[in-house]
């Protein structure tokens, strides 16, 4: 079997579309900042700390206007084959969600809002590509940056509470009792890609930019006294440190972990008592009743929303949208899964497994609370849809022959962009 022209129409598509990028660059960067904001804040900015700034809405129009215009003008993942395939599950469930929803009370419905977040989040990123993802991991970062500069900027009397010790009560509980749990979220999505960025990186000053990056957003987050955000965060740490294929990087991280562990313990046993007593609570009795509730109203096909969630996402989809919604939700989530795993196998590429960890995130946390009408959820499980289906596998001649290939040095460079994802 003659393997020239698949190497060279994989190698192609890869140059041509680093050469596009290199001369479009904003039609790249617009959309992806778009999608970092979209799977951390959302595209209403960073409402928490103040009323709706000048600052939130330039990023409320970037997501909603100028980010899906940018995506007219540049290469699509719409009319791929593989890629429609990949994504079919999760239009079905959400058809289906949307049904379910259409015989449930006007009252209970899910904010126009938050429907408009979860399709932008949708749409932006499933077409984000392996050689983007770096670039999007640098824009969270940079999304970090804004909010830290926003934080010193408008919310100095809610960080010198912070600092002083003096938080007698759960940040953000003020607002919203969603926006309490979903706050601390958003902020460990910044904190983990800043833990990422520092074992990832090659230059130093970008390691050491992200763990101070990482400082004010851990702080805040801490603060809301959320513990089911901090167990995702963990939980993502670990599956990050398990799946690094380089040694000394994994000793690196596990290093740094810890040091982040002994440094939060003191931050919070000395000047977080709300977070300190949040912890010790380890009877939470309402929340089993939840669940009690939720699974005595299990049916196969759903009964819509109703007055009560059950702040656990697989018993959510049980009681409103049924087994079968379940079985749509689990369908979607392990290709999701699958095909970032699948990419992270042929290529070894630590956004691939940064982008994996933030899905462990936001399913972990997803099992403690808020509902599914949330954009960064959903943004985050179609992330591996858009860009599995350009990985290319190893071809079965070459497992059983490397030797056969007459063209050593174009195998090498093939595999290296295959490896790399064609970041180089």
């Amino acid at each position: 079997m003659n393997l020239e022209p698949r190497m060279d129409k994989l190698h192609g598509a890869a140059v041509l579309e680093r050469q596009f990028m290199q001369r479009q660059r904003i039609l790249f960067i617009l959309p992806l900042f778009a999608t970092a904001m979209l799977l951390s804040f959302g595209r209403n900015g960073f409402l928490p700390f103040s009323s709706y700034t000048p600052l939130d809405q330039m990023i409320n129009v970037l997501i909603v206007i100028a980010a899906p215009l940018c995506l007219l003008f540049r290469p699509v993942n719409f009319f791929r084959h593989s890629f429609l395939i990949r994504i079919l599950p999760l239009i079905i469930l959400w058809i289906y969600v949307a049904f379910c929803v259409s015989g449930s009370p006007k009252t209970y419905w899910p904010d126009h809002s938050a429907v408009l977040s979860i399709f932008l989040a949708i749409l932006l990123a499933s077409q984000v590509s392996v050689s983007q993802l770096r670039m999007l991991r640098l824009l969270t970062l940079v999304a970090g940056l804004l909010f830290s500069a926003f934080v010193l900027l408008y919310g100095r009397r809610e960080l010198s509470s912070i600092l002083g010790g003096t938080l007698n009560q759960r940040l953000g509980s003020e607002i919203s009792d969603s926006l309490l749990v979903a706050y601390p979220r958003m902020l460990y999505v910044i904190a983990f890609t800043c833990f990422v960025s520092a074992i990832a990186e090659k230059r130093v000053w970008l390691k050491i930019g992200a763990i101070m990056l990482a400082i004010l957003p851990v702080l805040v987050a801490l603060a809301t006294g959320g513990r089911g955000p901090l167990v995702a965060l963990s939980c993502a740490v670990l599956f990050f440190l398990l799946g690094l294929r380089q040694r000394h990087s994994s000793i690196l991280g596990l290093l740094l972990a810890a040091s982040i562990f002994c440094i939060g313990y003191y931050i919070v046993s000395e000047y977080l008592p709300v977070m300190a007593q949040r912890i010790g609570e380890w009877d939470d009795a309402g929340r089993s009743i939840l669940y009690e509730k939720a699974w005595a109203k299990i049916s196969f096909f759903g009964r819509g929303i109703g007055d009560m969630y059950a702040h656990n996402i697989f018993l959510e989809f049980l009681q409103d949208y049924g087994i079968f919604g379940l079985v749509l939700f689990l369908i979607t989530t392990i290709i999701s899964v699958g095909s970032a795993a699948r990419v992270y196998w042929h290529t070894r590429n630590v956004d691939v497994l940064w982008v994996m960890g933030l899905i462990t995130l936001q399913l972990v946390a997803q099992m403690f609370s808020l509902n599914i009408y949330w954009a960064m959820v959903w943004g985050t499980l179609a992330l591996p849809l858009g860009f599995a289906p350009e990985i290319v596998p190893l071809p079965k001649e070459y497992e059983e022959s490397p030797h056969s290939w007459r063209d050593r040095k174009r195998k090498d460079h093939w595999l290296k962009y295959l490896r790399e994802g064609y970041d180089k």
